[in-house]
């Protein structure tokens, strides 16, 4: 992604504040949907205020997608209480499970081991079930009254990537 131009932003309309409404997983556990990205599914009602962005190169045309959202809820307590029903509890059931929600692809969840208090997983793009090479790294992570996510689809080994735009965004919110 170093040195990629996102010259495209997917950004929710002025006084848009909540989550992006859940995709249809058609086969394989819907519980695991929320997992492809943040939305009504996996934050419920539980915020306070809400903010996501994806970038591309181009709409159409793109190698890399970067997403982040933002939900701020009323305190660290109610933070660290979301960040495990929406993610945590998923990522422990959803391990290795495979979901489709449209077109010929399905994706496959990965946990992957962090440092820290970090949730982190890998959604695989399949097709006839076998990965594509398009692999998205995401994390997770609460930080005072504040869960922010971060992913970066790629083809290759995006991870690093993901981790560095979340603590930059971790950065920006006060203790």
């Amino acid at each position: 992604i170093v040195g990629a131009k996102l010259n495209w932003a997917s950004k929710p309309p002025p006084g848009a504040t909540s989550p992006p409404v859940a995709a249809f997983a058609d086969e394989g556990d819907p519980e695991c949907e929320p997992l492809i990205a943040p939305d009504t599914y996996s934050v419920g009602v539980a915020y306070t205020a809400w903010r996501s962005n994806l970038y591309k190169e181009d709409k159409d045309t793109y190698e890399h997608a970067v997403r982040q959202a933002v939900a701020t809820v009323v305190d660290s307590k109610a933070a660290t209480v979301l960040l495990g029903n929406a993610f945590a509890k998923r990522l422990d059931a959803c391990s290795n499970a495979v979901i489709h929600l449209s077109g010929k692809y399905r994706w496959r969840f990965q946990k992957t081991d962090a440092a820290g208090k970090d949730l982190t997983w890998t959604a695989t793009e399949l097709q006839d079930g076998k990965p594509t090479g398009w692999i998205c790294p995401n994390v997770a992570r609460a930080k005072n009254n504040v869960i922010i996510t971060a992913q970066v689809c790629q083809y290759g080994n995006g991870a690093p990537a993901t981790a560095t735009i979340l603590d930059k965004m971790s950065e920006k919110i006060p203790r």
